[in-house]
Parts: structure tokens; C-alpha cells; sequence
């Protein structure tokens, strides 16, 4: 009962507070808009994710008045439906009066678009939506001639909505608790840590996803506080800038977009590394922001982070067209910055060019040196989309050097400046002094998704760990180490209140390991 206390407590929060409306990152409408971006029939974006609900609406309006082939046209009209949240004047509840509760139910299975919510409000400029959700993972690894299984189920919600014009929330909660072989089920880096270890009940181990954002919206700016995690750059699989798949975190966004240019700034505050050791738990905050620039051909975006420790939140960093270096200049050098800048090219339609450059610690007399690949990172692809029907074809090829997210963190004493989040790396998410090439294969449908990726991997067997200890080691040096995947992800979502999929992913290198993830998600 107490928990059902805390959600309605913490549900009426969000109301008083006020915020925004983000589109979750894995939403197959962000590939939509991209294919439309490369085709042309939309002007670049900048490669910053999640996004706003607002703003994806008006790309997905203004597309309406275009002459789309037509499966690209049948994609436009289910997003459209699926996304636009216009519910009927009053409360409208899937449930009561009783006798509806079955015509609901019946609703789900027939055809349709309209995404379809336990309750809805709506009055005057305001509305707000509830989803309850309940789900299945059942996921196999074939390791060594052993196979492996855990299983999760879970529960949670999915609610938000608009104040007026200006204002909106979303919260997307989850819990749920897994079984199975517990090396396995440790593999998964988004488990619930309580203390030193993990949170479980015998061999029942606990896991609580919680992504959440409150935004006020007006002609000068957006102002953002939120629970989650943030993607930059344009990436087949991880950005080496700032990747989505880590431990979420709290942050304080501001962003405003004037005529092609915009400005975001982010402060955060992260889980320190050292919070499993009761004994020593030392702050650490980190703040990024950028300077934008888009037009029909082309997107541009430079910025600069810095991870800082000591202290919980910082104005300095925290004030919007405050240069990060000088800043850390004044604090006598002690703290982590980095310069990155990302943007795409499209000189035709139906082709792009993108890239992603990440500066740890540049030295320029260092690039005259074998040792020039140190604290830096590139990755660069090319992106075709078939102009009849939705398939899109990228390739990408992505180095990172020795040494790079490492500026200062491996001396006595900035342990707690490292790039990353809860132990994970906020960069790219295989590590450092590796090359990858990697090729995906798209296609979109209104009924379903596919998705298939190759990576191959070349990684030098020194410096290979970001975080680790080494002296000066050149680009893949001595022996290298290669890795190959194969994944292919099947996605189903005949109705958009019930969502199935199912990932193949193969070592090549081993032919008898690979995984296989399942999941079953029914929201409504």
C-alpha cells in the first residue's frame, strides 16, 4: 500500500511543479525523421536526444503538407496518430463506466494508430494522459557450450501531459525483479545496487528504471529539471561524445533555438565511482553545453564538458556562455575538460555525411609524434536512404586513442574526475586505443521494425581500459585483439499499445556464443 502512497505523492509533484514533454530516445520516430532529414523533406537537426514532444509534432506537421512516397506517407499518418495525444474535452477513464471496460479491451486488438491510455484529461489548453504497463524479458546466452536464461517481469507507468502552452511533464516508471542464473542476470549493468552489492531477495534480483523531465516553455528559452539520460552525435551504436546507455542522472537543462542557431546548456550531477565505498564517497558534478547551427544541408554543433568534484553544484560551470577552461583556469587547472563538436552533411538527397570529434587534453605538439592518437576520438560515417520505400543503409568507422575521457583522472587525487557515471563510461562504451568499423541495415514499417548490425573490432591490447594505469602507448600497438558482432533486432508493434521484440546477437569470433533477448510490453 505504501508504495501506491509514493507514486500518487510523487504524481502529484509533477503536477504542481510543472514541466515538459520528452519523446523517450528509443522511439522508432527519431529514424522517421532522420530518413526524412536525408531525403530532404525536412532541414537537418541537431543529433541531441531525447527530444521534445512540441517540436517533434511540428517536423511531423509540416510533413503533412509535402508529397511523400507512399510508405513513407503510411509512416507519417501512424506517428502522427500515435504521437499527437489529443484527448476528448473532460475525463475519460478506459475503465469506468464498468460495461466500456469491455469495448476497451476489444479496441486494443483491432487495427488502429491512436495511442489508446488508461485515463485522459483534457480542458481548455490543458491534458494529460496515464498508462499503466506491464512486461516480460526472457533473455538466453549460449556461452561455452552452457546456456544461460534470466527472466524479468515487471510493472510501472507511463504519465504526463501540458499546462497551457508553456508548460508539461512525462514520467516513465518501471520495477520489476529478475530469476535465473545469477552470473548471467549480473551481466546487466542497470541492476538496483544497495551498498556494496546487489539489491535482492534470496536469488529474486530488483531493478527500478525511472526517466522523468519537467519543462517551462516561452520565447526566450526552455528550462528543463529532470531524471535520465542524454545522447550526442549522430552513432550507429555508441557515441564516443556522450552515450545513452548509462545509469541515469539528475540535470538542470536550458536550451534556446534562434533562427538556425540554438544553445543548450546541461548540468548534472553524477554517482560518483567511489559510492560503493561507504568509507569514501566524494561528490561529482558534470556540465556540458553547446552552440548549434542548421540549415537544409547542414548541421554543426561545438561544445565543451567538464567533470568537477568536491562540491555539488557549481554557478560557474552552471552559467549559460561561461567558457569551461577559463573557469577550470581560475579553479588552478583541477578540473576535467573537453572540447567535442558533431554535425552531418547532406549534399543530395537520399545521402548524408556525418562526424564526431572528442579533444581530451589536446596537445598540438603531441600530433607531430607517433603518440598523436592520444586523448583523441573520431567517428565518421556515411548514411543512404532508398528515396520509394523506408531502408536505410549507414556505415561507420570510429577510433578511439589511448588515453582519451582520462585527462587528469589517473593522478593522486582526481580520482573522482573520471568520464563516467556509476562506473560506466559516459564516452564510447567499449573503451579506448581501438578501431571500429561498423555497418547497419534499417527498414521501417507501420507494423514493424528491423534493425541488423555489424561490428568489427580492433583493440590494442594496452591502454584498452580508459581508467586503467599506463604509460605512453602508441595507436594499436604490440598485439591487437578482434572482435566481431552480428545482431539483428525484430520489432512488432501491430498495435502501438502492444510492443514485441526480439534480438539476435552473435560473437563471430566464437561460432557457438551468442544471445538472445526477448521482450513483451503491453502499456495501456
Amino acid at each position: 500500500m505504501r508504495k501506491y502512497v509514493i507514486l500518487l505523492l510523487f504524481l502529484s509533484l509533477f503536477i504542481c511543479l510543472n514541466a515538459d514533454y520528452f519523446v523517450p530516445i528509443e522511439d522508432p520516430v527519431y529514424d522517421f525523421l532522420s530518413m526524412m532529414e536525408n531525403l530532404k523533406y525536412l532541414s537537418q537537426s541537431e543529433d541531441i536526444y531525447p527530444g521534445y514532444h512540441a517540436d517533434i509534432l511540428d517536423k511531423l506537421q509540416k510533413l503533412k503538407d509535402k508529397k511523400l512516397p507512399a510508405s513513407y506517407q503510411k509512416l507519417l499518418e501512424y506517428h502522427l496518430e500515435r504521437l499527437k495525444n489529443e484527448p476528448s474535452e473532460g475525463t475519460s477513464l478506459a475503465f469506468y463506466p464498468f460495461p466500456k471496460l469491455k469495448e476497451s479491451i476489444g479496441e486494443v486488438w483491432q487495427p488502429h494508430s491512436d495511442k489508446k491510455h488508461l485515463a485522459t484529461y483534457k480542458k481548455d489548453n490543458s491534458s494529460f494522459f496515464l498508462s499503466g504497463l506491464l512486461g516480460l524479458e526472457y533473455d538466453i546466452k549460449k556461452d561455452n557450450g552452457s546456456e544461460l536464461y534470466r527472466k524479468r517481469e515487471y510493472y510501472g507507468l507511463d504519465f504526463g501531459g501540458n499546462f497551457y502552452d508553456n508548460f508539461g511533464f512525462r514520467v516513465a516508471f518501471k520495477k520489476g525483479h529478475f530469476n535465473g542464473d545469477n552470473s548471467f542476470i549480473e551481466e546487466n549493468p542497470d541492476l538496483s545496487i544497495m551498498g556494496n552489492s546487489f539489491f535482492k531477495d534470496d536469488d529474486t534480483y530488483y531493478e527500478v528504471n525511472l526517466n522523468s523531465q519537467l519543462d517551462y516553455k516561452n520565447k526566450y528559452l526552455n528550462l528543463s529539471a529532470g531524471y535520465g539520460t542524454f545522447g550526442l552525435g549522430n552513432t550507429i551504436n555508441s557515441s564516443i561524445i556522450l552515450n545513452s546507455t548509462v545509469t541515469p542522472y539528475g540535470y538542470l537543462k536550458y536550451y534556446k533555438k534562434m533562427g538556425n542557431f540554438s544553445y543548450m546548456g546541461l548540468t548534472t550531477q553524477l554517482i560518483p565511482d567511489s559510492l560503493r565505498n561507504e568509507t569514501d564517497y566524494k561528490p561529482k558534478s558534470m556540465a556540458i553545453q553547446t552552440l548549434g547551427y542548421t540549415n537544409e544541408f547542414i548541421s554543426l554543433t561545438i561544445g565543451n564538458t567538464i567533470i568537477y568534484g568536491d562540491r555539488t553544484l557549481d554557478l560557474a560551470y552552471s552559467t549559460p556562455l561561461a567558457l569551461y577552461k577559463i573557469m577550470d583556469n581560475k579553479y588552478h587547472g583541477r578540473d576535467n575538460t573537453s572540447v567535442f563538436a558533431f554535425g552531418k552533411l547532406a549534399p543530395f538527397s537520399g545521402f548524408s555525411l556525418y562526424g564526431n570529434l572528442f579533444l581530451d587534453d589536446l596537445n598540438k605538439e603531441r600530433l607531430k609524434t607517433k603518440y598523436w592518437a592520444t586523448s583523441l576520438a573520431f567517428q565518421g560515417g556515411v548514411d543512404y536512404n532508398c528515396r520509394s520505400f523506408p531502408l536505410d543503409a549507414s556505415f561507420e568507422l570510429t577510433g578511439v586513442g589511448p588515453g582519451v575521457y582520462t585527462h587528469k583522472s589517473n593522478n593522486i587525487g582526481y580520482s573522482n574526475l573520471r568520464y563516467s557515471q556509476d562506473d560506466e563510461l559516459l564516452g564510447y562504451e567499449y573503451g579506448s586505443n581501438l578501431l571500429t568499423f561498423a555497418g547497419e541495415l534499417t527498414f521501417l514499417n507501420k507494423y514493424f521494425n528491423v534493425d541488423v548490425i555489424y561490428e568489427n573490432i580492433q583493440q590494442g591490447n594496452l591502454a584498452n581500459d580508459p581508467f586503467g594505469e599506463y604509460e605512453k602507448v602508441e595507436f594499436l600497438a604490440e598485439s591487437i585483439n578482434r572482435y566481431q558482432y552480428l545482431s539483428a533486432l525484430l520489432e512488432i508493434n501491430y498495435v502501438p499499445e502492444l510492443n514485441l521484440s526480439l534480438e539476435y546477437k552473435k560473437d563471430l569470433q566464437l561460432s557457438e556464443n551468442y544471445y538472445i533477448f526477448s521482450k513483451i510490453e503491453f502499456k495501456y
